[in-house]
This record gives C-alpha cells, structure tokens and sequence, in this order.
C-alpha cells in the first residue's frame, strides 16, 4: 500500500462531511512513518476550535496556495497568512494590500512593523467589511511538535485593531523563515483557525486539481495499471503508465489546463471528474 493510500484510509475515518469533521468526529493524527514518507505539501487544521483536520495543497500559483479538506473545503494561503476560505458556512471573502504583507518575509519583521489592509468576512452569514491594523512583535521561543520530531521556533504576535475589535494571530517561525504553526481568525475575532505544517509546499508548476482531489475523495487504491485522461472537448485520451492512483497525474510533465472536466480510464473502468481547470491536456 502507497503512502498515499495509508494516509487516505486515516482521513476516511473523519467521516466524508466538513459537518462531521468539524463537529463530532475525532481528530487525525498521522504515525511517524506516514509523517516521513507524505509525498504532499500538506498540514494539520483546526476550524472554529473543531477537530483537527488533514489537508492537502491542490494548488500552487501566483503565490497562493489552495488546501483542501477531504470534502473539498478551501483554505487559499499566501505567505501562511490565510487570505480567502471556502468552507460552507462562515468564510473569510477577501483581504488587500498583501504585497505589503510583513509575513512575506517573516525573519526580517522587527518590533513594531505595521501593515495597513482592508478585509471581508462573513460572521453568521453576515457580510462584514473593516479596515484591519496590525502590529507585530517577537514574543520569545518555543517548539512545534509534528509526532516526534520538534522544530525550535520563534513566536511571532501580530495585534490587529479595527474600530469594532482588537484580538491577536500568532505565528511561530523557525530559523529559515518558515510559519510552522499558526493561529489566525478569519473575522474580527471570529472563527480561530489553527494550522501546523506537515510538509512544506515547493516551487511548483500549477497541479492538476481534479487528480488530487479525486485521489483525496475517493477510497480507491487502484493497482498499477493506465490511466487515460480525455477532455470534454477532444475525444483522443493522454495515456500515463504504471499509474497505481490517479494521483500519479500530479507527479507527470506539466499540462496545460482551462475550464472543463476530466474523464479517466483506469484498467479499462471509466469514470468523471467536475474540474474548472481541464478541457485540453497536452505535455507543457
């Protein structure tokens, strides 16, 4: 059994609702060997104080990155600072002036760096807008535990004022400059979302989303076998070999994506996928 396919059988067990995960469900805690061996930028979350979740960065692009649930929820990142949320309920809608983001360089904020930014949200499906001020500062050492292994850290407190609230995200960083853990709110005190790294998302070409989230979602551990991926628009499939999951489709050439959705053929079982990022695959 894969990596992948061991992870897997753990977030099932969370049950196949965001609902469920978040109320009721216990937490997932991955063994050290699963820690070792993830193939995946992916990390733990806690949402609203809920359990903890596993997700995994679907994609990488214009600086964002896009983490999924196993049920598809959203949490969109830039410089670990979270930025936008879909998650079915309450959400976090936009926030501006990220270029001057402190967080895009963590180890170079000094005691008292600001950052000026307008933000949405909703707070019990009500649309809240406020202009958001924050200050930083160093707030000494600690260490982030992920199973056995510890990473010393700094603790990074950013206080952020509207006219409304003041309340405080927390950000430990370690010597390379690299958020490990994190506690943020997506509204003005509202809804804490706690984030622990797992492994570290690299430089990347955009991933095929459809691959991951189908592979994430569906409890399928196909044997090594082809995979054929057609389009809606073209008829003649991309043929990939030795595929055990269709996740395998991330760690091929990169493609070349728009909006449509994708049909795979494993071992000759054919079967759908929604997408707004295939119509046309062709080696990039």
């Amino acid at each position: 059994m894969s990596a992948f396919a061991g992870v897997l059988g753990h977030h099932q067990r969370l049950g196949h609702s965001l609902w469920e995960s978040m109320f009721g469900t216990p937490g997932v805690h991955l063994t050290d060997d699963e820690l070792q061996n993830m193939p995946y930028a992916s990390q733990y979350m806690q949402l609203n104080d809920g359990p903890q979740l596993f997700v995994v960065l679907a994609f990488d692009e214009n600086g964002q990155q896009k983490w999924v649930t196993q049920d598809q929820a959203t949490i969109v990142t830039q410089h670990s600072r979270i930025v936008k949320t879909l998650l079915g309920g309450d959400n976090l809608l936009e926030v501006n002036n990220l270029a001057a983001d402190p967080l895009n360089k963590p180890n170079q904020i000094t005691d008292g760096a600001s950052w000026t930014r307008t933000m949405g949200w909703t707070e019990h499906r009500q649309v809240r807008y406020a202009t958001a001020r924050s200050t930083f500062r160093w707030d000494g050492t600690d260490s982030v535990n992920v199973g056995s292994d510890e990473t010393r850290v700094r603790v990074l407190d950013e206080e952020v004022t509207t006219d409304q609230a003041t309340w405080h995200n927390r950000f430990w960083v370690d010597d390379d400059g690299q958020i490990r853990q994190s506690l943020q709110y997506l509204g003005a005190g509202f809804f804490p979302v706690k984030t622990t790294l797992i492994k570290a998302a690299k430089i990347m070409k955009t991933l095929i989303r459809v691959a991951l989230i189908a592979s994430f979602a569906t409890p399928l551990a196909w044997s090594a076998g082809t995979v054929k991926v057609y389009t809606q628009d073209n008829t003649k499939p991309k043929t990939l070999t030795n595929a055990g999951h269709l996740i395998d489709l991330v760690g091929q050439p990169s493609w070349r994506t728009a909006g449509g959705r994708v049909r795979s053929s494993v071992n000759n079982r054919r079967r759908w996928w929604r997408s707004n990022n295939i119509t046309r695959c062709s080696p990039g």
